[in-house]
């Protein structure tokens, strides 16, 4: 982290500057005063309600244009001195926060009778009252990261009745020799979204406002992409306009599929990676801890071992910190749980498998040729009190897949059988498939049922697909300032 913040030059720091003069977009660095290290996911809010966090960099973007210069705008950390500013008097480009000193350890060190285990019953009792995502509206800004790393990558072509013998050969060759070039070699993909939702239970509605796609088309080496580069290899030695029917093993796929149209054959498709829709729900679902038991480590505490470590303060709030491991064998995660002295509602956690634990697997190797290890999962949920409830802030998951793929296809051209062409192959992958999701809520409010029903039904919006970071795209959006692989992303 130290090179990063050392890594900023006078141009980035002049350039911060200017963006500050604008009064329309704050851009800066929130940092530790004594270490100099940047302060991740650190809150940055002008109201009780509305505001960002800064990324994995310690870098922050906020929208000003709503407020006035006598608001004030604020910067807060888990166990940090919050600090303060009027606007029309606020320009700085690095915001430094002290470590906050008080009573408390004193307290901590005194009250040696803190049971640990007691605070996690408190906190289980007490889930119910103090989460709930029923009837709220807000703005959201998402981004989803995908990286592919392929290990291995055969393709034999094993029956082709359309050439000869020493065709076939040549086009294994070109195979082999495109299966090194992408060996190990790890492409990515960035998709971002900032959308106004409103929810009633587990009802949704949300009204896309603008989308990007960060990629690569050419050098993209997804799943998909490799199998769909393939098959156009293929077409391009067979030169066909007809069409074929296409098996997998024993599984149909395809009855009209067009070598020219290689895409057809793949149902999904990276470039619209996501269902925007059902990702906020997803993520929003197993952020509400009153009836999601997504996380072990805080429905099943009997197999955990929890460790009160500290005692620190947070937006006025007095907080537990514990941190958990595996007490028994289906105890799969470990990490740091921050916890009100007073609601007993979990304000913050992160988590991470612990060492040796997968967190699913699936061997259908010989059955369906597919094999599947979640190997990293890794994540942190920060919450922010909306009236008597507790509200996320922001949500990460960070995962990565081990995925084999395995298979033979089939196409018989849709012809005659004595005229019919046929095509065989074998298909084999093993790739390692990243995938890092974020959701910022920008501002929450409570809504009722008759605002809820008035709100506009589901909107999607058209996926603008980029080859390079443009921040002029985003600069009117309160979003999760582009970390540095983002802003050097570049086809």
């Amino acid at each position: 982290m130290m090179k990063f913040f050392k890594s900023l030059s006078a141009a980035s720091l002049f350039l911060l500057i200017a963006q500050l003069s604008t009064a329309q977009t704050l851009t800066g660095i929130v940092l530790d005063k004594i270490t100099k290290e940047p302060l991740v996911f650190a809150t940055v809010q002008i109201s009780d309600k509305y505001g960002v966090i800064t990324n994995d960099e310690g870098v922050f973007n906020i929208q000003t244009h709503r407020f006035s210069e006598t608001d004030s705008i604020k910067f807060s950390s888990m166990g940090y001195d919050s600090k303060s500013f009027v606007l029309k008097n606020f320009d700085l480009s690095t915001i430094y926060l002290e470590e906050k000193i008080d009573e408390l350890k004193s307290i901590y060190l005194v009250n040696r009778n803190t049971d640990p285990l007691m605070i996690m019953q408190r906190v289980v009792e007490n889930k119910s009252k103090n989460y709930g995502n029923d009837l709220m509206h807000f703005n959201t800004f998402s981004r989803t990261g995908i990286s592919n790393t392929p290990k291995d990558f055969e393709l034999k072509l094993k029956k082709a009745d359309f050439t000869d013998k020493d065709a076939v050969k040549a086009f294994n060759r070109e195979i082999q020799n495109f299966s090194k070039q992408i060996r190990d070699k790890t492409t990515s993909i960035y998709f971002d979204n900032y959308s106004e939702v409103s929810i009633n239970g587990d009802k949704l509605k949300v009204n896309e406002q603008k989308t990007t796609q960060l990629i690569n088309r050419e050098e993209n080496t997804s799943l998909e992409n490799l199998q769909e580069k393939v098959i156009k290899l293929l077409g391009d030695k067979i030169k066909t306009e007809s069409t074929f029917k296409v098996k997998s093993g024993i599984l149909p796929i395809d009855d009209e599929f067009k070598f020219e149209k290689a895409e057809n054959l793949f149902s999904e498709k990276d470039t619209t990676d996501s269902n925007v829709k059902n990702n906020i729900k997803s993520l929003l679902s197993s952020a509400d801890l009153s009836k999601s038991n997504e996380y072990q480590f805080l429905s099943e505490i009997e197999n955990y071992n929890y460790t009160l470590t500290d005692v620190t303060g947070y937006q006025d709030e007095m907080v537990y910190v514990l941190n958990f491991k595996p007490r028994k064998r289906k105890a799969n995660y470990q990490g740091t749980l921050y916890v009100s002295a007073d609601t007993y509602a979990v304000l913050k956690m992160n988590y991470e498998l612990a060492e040796k634990k997968v967190a699913e697997k699936a061997n259908y190797k010989f059955l369906l040729g597919i094999k599947y290890v979640q190997d990293f999962n890794s994540g942190i949920i920060i919450y922010q009190k909306t009236g008597d409830k507790y509200f996320p802030k922001y949500i990460q998951n960070h995962t990565n897949n081990y995925i084999y793929f395995g298979r033979s296809f089939s196409f018989k051209e849709n012809a005659p059988r004595r005229d019919r062409m046929d095509i065989k192959l074998d298909f084999t992958i093993e790739t390692n498939v990243g995938s890092r999701q974020e959701l910022l809520i920008v501002d929450s409010r409570r809504i009722t049922d008759e605002d809820y029903n008035a709100a506009p039904k589901s909107q999607k919006a058209i996926v603008e697909v980029i080859q390079k970071y443009e921040p002029v795209l985003w600069e009117s959006y309160n979003i999760i300032a582009p970390n540095e692989a983002i802003k050097g992303f570049e086809f």
